[in-house]
């Protein structure tokens, strides 16, 4: 009945088709944005790294709290004596205690092992969290704990009565085995606290032009006369109405290095002046510029 639909029209039988190539991405549309934020990982090893061991804020927020940890006092004892608070030959009680905090702060967990015998231990080992592993069982609970250094892997098993590591872990709302690490509540300003540190962590350098009262019009000469016995200049960083560094350099250029601006200054802006020291009269009069937004 609808044959006549694959009739050819008389008008184009003999007319063909023109060609044309299609893409099979030809419906495709591609947007141009701003691209993704590209975040640091969020493991422990990562985060140790970019938030202590890389950021100078996280390293004395974590070692200010296991300082004032480690000060508290530690007594044992039992109804007959005293026991002298030395947990092993190579630390002190002050240095195993913040340690301890130390591991807790990062990671969110705590591990001391206990050396001994007939489940008494003599000696304290705090034992680095990264390289501990928590082995559950099929009913999900725990049944040793795994210690890994350079391939090689330690088990230490849980018995119902007795167990040789002791796991001190902070709250941890969505895991039944570990803490949770306050690293990784803040991560994200760890990572804009470093890239902000990247950014303006550079040496900030200053070059000026001399100037004279002798000779001073000498349209044809690349520098104006010297005029003194040598060339010096006294270079000097204020902040706050406060002197934080002064210098005397022997060019008419002087780099403030990153290190230095670490040791001299705070937050916010500074200014350097600069002048020029006669043999005669000693330093002249100061120019000066303000360096803004210093951090």
């Amino acid at each position: 009945m609808f044959e006549f639909l694959n009739r050819p029209n008389i008008d184009t039988a003999d007319v063909a088709p023109a060609e044309g190539k299609a893409s099979a991405t030809g419906h495709a549309i591609a947007w141009p944005g701003a691209g993704r934020v590209a975040w640091s990982p969020r493991d422990v090893v990562s985060l140790t790294r970019t938030g202590f061991i890389g950021n100078p804020v996280g390293f004395r927020a974590v070692k200010i709290t296991a300082e004032a940890a480690a000060a508290l006092p530690v007594v044992v004892q039992d109804q007959e004596r005293r026991y002298e608070t030395h947990p092993n030959a190579a630390q002190g009680r002050v240095e195993i205690i913040e340690a301890l905090y130390g591991q807790l702060l990062l990671t969110g967990n705590g591990y001391l092992e206990g050396v001994g015998d007939q489940g008494l231990p003599v000696e304290l080992h705090v034992l680095r969290s990264d390289r501990m592993n928590i082995v559950s069982g099929a009913d999900g609970w725990l049944v040793a704990y795994e210690y890994g250094v350079n391939g090689h892997k330690h088990r230490f098993a849980v018995a119902p009565n007795e167990t040789m590591v002791c796991h001190v872990k902070s709250f941890h709302p969505q895991d039944d085995h570990y803490g949770f690490s306050p690293m990784q509540a803040s991560a994200s300003s760890i990572d804009v606290s470093c890239r902000s540190l990247a950014a303006v962590g550079t040496a900030h350098s200053f070059q000026w032009v001399r100037a004279t009262c002798i000779d001073g019009d000498l349209w044809g000469a690349t520098d104006v006369p010297l005029s003194e016995v040598s060339e010096f200049y006294q270079v000097t960083i204020r902040q706050n109405g406060g002197v934080v560094r002064q210098e005397m350099v022997g060019a008419a250029t002087w780099t403030y290095s990153r290190a230095n601006q670490q040791i001299d200054l705070g937050v916010g802006a500074y200014q350097i002046a600069v002048a020029q020291v006669s043999d005669r009269y000693g330093a002249g009069l100061e120019t000066s510029i303000s360096i803004a937004d210093h951090a």
